[in-house]
């Protein structure tokens, strides 16, 4: 389990799927603080909003409040931002950080314009990427798979093997029907529709040598690449958290041969496609 610090609202973005539209929320040092010394868990993953937005001063106290209390730390960024920082500040940042996690919707632009709605979105991620690989620390690309973008999927790791060569790790996250995307079919595919895609991904992936991971679509649909998911390693680890609680089970997991490593579906899924 992670503690998840959402440090701001503020995005430069309009993601069809964003979970947290809410702009509202301000940088609160002495509140995340709080939450941090309250809290025992090891990862620390800090978001938004887009966490590159908050007050430099601010998230550059809250990261050395992290690292001197030992926490490994997950920045989630869009990338948008991140080559338009000052050099010095990403670099500070980096040193406070174990990874960035960037959230990498598209293979091109067209794509990534149909899921940000943000024109010239795709040409600042990929200068913001580079300027993270460039810092040395390890960048994950996060594919959130949508409706807007799956027919694009199978092309990502491809993608990003071409453009990006010091990344090797990617992960692909069945989108979540909350936020703008709550109750939403016309952005939440079924997860048989999204499997054939997420499947095809992660085949050419291991086909490049990159490491890749799946979440928040049951282990049922990916034949093959069970022991890619990160559900599966989190419940052989007999853990707790957010991958049990936010998942429900279907009556037919029952039978599933697979029952002891998958926590079933999302409930907000359900509450798009039923049972």
């Amino acid at each position: 389990m992670a503690l998840h610090l959402r440090v701001t609202g503020a995005c430069a973005l309009d993601c069809v799927f964003c979970s947290y539209p809410d702009r509202s929320l301000r940088f609160d040092l002495a509140a995340l603080a709080r939450r941090v010394r309250a809290s025992g868990e090891r990862l620390v993953q800090v978001s938004g909003g887009e966490p590159l937005a908050a007050p430099r001063a601010g998230l550059t106290a809250l990261l050395t409040l992290l690292r001197r209390s030992g926490k490994l730390v997950e920045l989630q960024t869009s990338g948008v931002l991140a080559a338009e920082l000052p050099a010095a500040y990403l670099a500070r940042l980096a040193g406070l950080v174990d990874c960035f996690n960037v959230n990498c919707p598209a293979p091109d632009p067209a794509t990534d314009l149909a899921v940000t709605r943000t024109p010239g979105a795709f040409a600042r991620r990929e200068a913001g990427i580079r300027a993270l690989c460039a810092s040395r620390r390890p960048v994950r690309l996060t594919f959130v798979a949508c409706a807007q973008n799956l027919a694009a999927l199978p092309r990502f790791p491809g993608y990003v093997a071409r453009r990006f060569p010091r990344v090797g790790w990617l992960q692909v996250s069945f989108v979540k029907a909350q936020g703008r995307a709550a109750g939403r079919p016309d952005v939440v595919p079924t997860h048989a529709r999204a499997a054939r895609g997420i499947v095809r991904a992660l085949r050419a992936a291991r086909a490049l040598g990159l490491r890749a991971e799946v979440d928040h679509i049951p282990v049922c649909h990916l034949p093959g690449f069970v022991d890619s998911h990160v559900d599966t390693w989190k419940m052989r680890r007999g853990e707790a958290g957010a991958h049990l609680s936010d998942k429900v089970k279907a009556p037919r997991c029952a039978s599933c041969s697979l029952a002891a490593v998958c926590p079933g579906p999302r409930g907000d899924y359900e509450a798009v496609h039923g049972r």
